[in-house]
């Protein structure tokens, strides 16, 4: 009886975190089954112009922000290279290195930091109100390693962060450390098939770069958007501010996740 209501779930978030993914599934084999299809791919260059130049700036700063996995993967490559350039020790900088929920122990372990704080807020809004709150902010320099968009547009997140950031008077530099590009249309393709074929119950969005590139696909394989295809489906978004991103595409969410600081939060709340 358990196996007739097991539900699948499309996933659609990036390669790189499927193992985490697989792993906070674990717990829910009999009620949920994960499709992993993603939306957009993400890598690290190297001889990146401005991550290169921060790498060896990064002592001026006085807050430097990581918004992903990726941006701490790439800080830890850039910090490392110019670590070895300059035979300098271990510890990156005296800035304050701060990234978003879970992720916090990733950079930890990656940069050998110990996070200036952890927001209650697991976002970079979280981040911003937790600065502010803090005091003593204004005229402050702060790093954001974030992704540079390629060929879909960028979710409006981190944009949003760094204008906040801005309006509290703080010195902000916005670093493109990684590329973000949607993946090949054959593969979203498939995921839209599976959706069409009434094949998924759940389609779980994790960011808003995922929404808009499987949005930005459908338009070219079929000529439609997202909110036709996902109408008579479930849809969740892993907290409110890939809800807000659903609404700006014309997506109807069926269910945010109230807890997201971490993978096992968003599988929680799908199961439940």
């Amino acid at each position: 009886m358990m196996q007739k209501n097991k539900k699948t779930i499309l996933i659609t978030a990036p390669q790189h975190y499927r193992q985490r993914m697989e792993q906070a599934f674990a717990p829910y084999h009999e009620v949920m089954t994960a499709v992993y299809i993603p939306m957009i791919a993400s890598e690290v260059s190297i001889n990146h112009k401005e991550m290169l130049q921060w790498a060896g700036e990064v002592a001026t700063f006085d807050y430097v922000v990581c918004v992903s996995r990726r941006a701490i993967d790439a800080a830890a490559q850039y910090l490392n290279a110019e670590k070895a350039s300059q035979n300098a020790e271990n510890a990156p900088s005296a800035a304050a290195f701060i990234a978003i929920g879970k992720d916090n122990e990733y950079m930890t372990e990656q940069l050998g930091v110990t996070p200036f704080f952890v927001s209650d807020e697991a976002s970079p809004q979280g981040i911003a109100n937790e600065i502010k709150r803090r005091g003593n902010y204004q005229g402050k320099r702060i790093a954001v390693i974030a992704p540079e968009f390629i060929g879909i547009n960028e979710p409006d997140t981190v944009p949003s962060f760094t204008h906040q950031l801005q309006e509290m008077g703080m010195e902000v530099s916005r670093i493109n450390a990684y590329a973000t590009v949607a993946t090949p249309l054959s593969e979203r393709k498939e995921a839209y098939d599976r959706i069409i074929n009434q094949e998924i119950d759940c389609v779980a969005f994790t960011s808003g770069g995922e929404m808009l590139s499987f949005d930005q696909g459908l338009k070219e394989a079929y000529g439609t958007d997202a909110a036709c295809i996902l109408e008579s489906i479930h849809v969740a978004c892993m907290g409110p501010y890939t809800a807000r991103q659903a609404r700006n595409t014309g997506i109807n969410i069926t269910s945010a996740a109230s807890a997201y600081s971490s993978f096992d939060d968003f599988t929680q709340h799908l199961a439940s």
